[in-house]
C-alpha cells in the first residue's frame, strides 16, 4: 500500500523535472552544467582560406595582439574566433560582443579580403566570427557566450597597436618621430637625423628603391647598419607578442644612443619631447606613452 501511495509523487517529480530541462536546461543540470568550461580559440584569417583542409581555430596564448599590417607580415590584422565548450556541445548557440568596436570589430567575413568575381571572401562557419582591426589603438574585451543548448562563456583581451618597418630598404621606413607634433617632419630628408629612432645603412644594390639613398642616412659601404635612438634607449632580446602588452616604460634605461641592429629585438627609447616608446624591430607593433606617463594601454 505504502508502494501505490509514492508512485504518484514519484511520476509528478519526474514530469516536473522534464518540463523544467526542456524550458530552462541551466536550472535543473546545476552539477552537469558547473562542469563546462569554455575557451576562445583563434587562427589567423590570412591563414584560414575556408573549406576542408584550412587551419582550424585553437587554443592560443592570450592576450590576443592584433597591429597594422606591413607588406611582409599581412597575418597580423584579423584572425577567426571559435568558443571551444567541453565537453563538447552539438551546435551550440553563440554570441559574440566587443567592448570597444572601435578598436577590435568583429563581422562574418574574412576583413579585408580581395576577391575576384565568383570568389567571394571566406565566410565564419557558424558560432564562429572574425576579429580585425579597427580605426583606434588600444584594447578591447572579447566575449563568446553560448545561449543553447547549454550556458558557457569566456573573454579574451584584444590590442590594436600601429605598427613599423624600420631601415633603408625598399617600402621601409628609415627615421620616425613619436611626439605628435614632430611626426609630419620625417617626410623631409633633411630632419631624419633629428627622429626619435633612424637608421643608417651602407650603400646597397637597391638603387633608387633605397629610401636612404643620397640622404644624410646613407653610410659608406663597407660601413655597418646602426639603429639610433639619439635621445637613449636599451636594446632587449625580443619578446612575445603577449609579453610585450606587459612591458611597462620602467624597463627604459639609458644605454646608449646606437645600437647594432637584430634580426628580432624589443627597443625601449626616448623621445625629444620624453615619451617612451616601445618597439619590436626591424618590424612590429610600437606603443608611446605619454611625457612623463605610463603607456596608455
Amino acid at each position: 500500500m505504502g508502494v501505490v501511495r509514492r508512485t504518484p509523487w514519484l511520476l509528478l517529480a519526474a514530469l516536473a523535472f522534464s518540463a523544467c530541462a526542456k524550458s530552462s536546461p541551466a536550472a535543473c543540470c546545476g552539477p552537469l552544467q558547473g562542469a563546462l568550461t569554455a575557451k576562445i580559440a583563434y587562427v589567423n584569417a590570412f591563414l584560414w582560406p575556408g573549406g576542408p583542409g584550412a587551419p582550424q581555430p585553437s587554443v592560443q596564448p592570450l592576450p590576443l595582439v592584433m597591429y597594422d599590417e606591413q607588406f611582409l607580415n599581412p597575418a597580423t590584422a584579423s584572425y577567426l574566433l571559435a568558443l571551444q565548450i567541453s565537453p563538447a556541445v552539438q551546435n551550440p548557440t553563440i554570441a559574440w560582443t566587443s567592448s570597444n568596436p572601435a578598436v577590435a570589430s568583429l563581422q562574418s567575413q574574412e576583413p579585408g579580403a580581395g576577391s575576384l568575381p565568383g570568389d567571394p571572401a571566406p565566410t565564419a562557419p557558424p558560432a564562429e566570427m572574425f576579429v580585425q582591426t579597427g580605426t583606434a589603438y588600444g584594447a578591447a574585451t572579447i566575449t563568446g557566450s553560448a545561449t543553447a543548448p547549454v550556458n558557457a562563456g569566456a573573454t579574451m583581451t584584444a590590442y590594436h597597436y600601429p605598427s613599423l618597418a624600420l631601415g633603408c630598404r625598399f617600402r621601409y621606413e628609415p627615421a620616425f618621430a613619436f611626439d605628435p607634433d614632430r611626426t609630419a617632419l620625417m617626410q623631409q630628408q633633411s630632419n631624419w637625423t633629428s627622429a626619435d629612432l633612424y637608421d643608417t645603412f651602407p650603400s646597397n644594390q637597391l638603387g633608387p628603391l633605397d629610401p636612404c639613398l643620397n640622404s644624410p642616412l646613407a653610410s659608406p659601404a663597407n660601413a655597418p647598419e646602426v639603429w639610433h635612438a639619439p635621445y637613449g634607449g636599451v636594446l632587449l632580446p625580443a619578446v612575445s607578442l603577449q609579453a610585450f602588452t606587459a612591458v611597462g616604460v620602467s624597463q627604459w634605461q639609458n644605454a646608449g644612443t646606437s645600437f647594432a641592429p637584430s634580426a628580432s629585438a624589443l627597443l625601449l627609447l626616448k623621445t625629444k619631447e620624453g615619451r617612451i616608446v616601445k618597439v619590436l624591430l626591424p618590424t612590429g607593433p610600437y606603443e608611446a606613452s605619454s611625457p612623463g606617463g605610463p603607456f596608455p594601454y
